[in-house]
């Protein structure tokens, strides 16, 4: 197997441990609804307004606000 293949399938496994559920979209993607202001890292809940104050200092406070 190549070396990416073997990766996501140790990455599985401790994410198995951890729970059978969790997801790493929350810490890998984030969704920006731009015309609106909001955010949210994972679809699950509602969508959050940025946090125009925390952008301002911490351009990188999009991702997981």
């Amino acid at each position: 197997m190549s070396d990416g293949l073997n990766h996501l399938i140790e990455v599985r496994k401790k994410l198995d441990a951890a729970s059978p559920s969790l997801c790493l979209a929350k810490w890998l993607q984030v969704t920006l609804h731009l015309h609106n202001g909001h955010t949210h890292s994972c679809h699950h809940p509602d969508t959050h307004k940025v946090p125009l104050e925390e952008i301002a200092k911490d351009p990188s406070a999009l991702h997981n606000t």
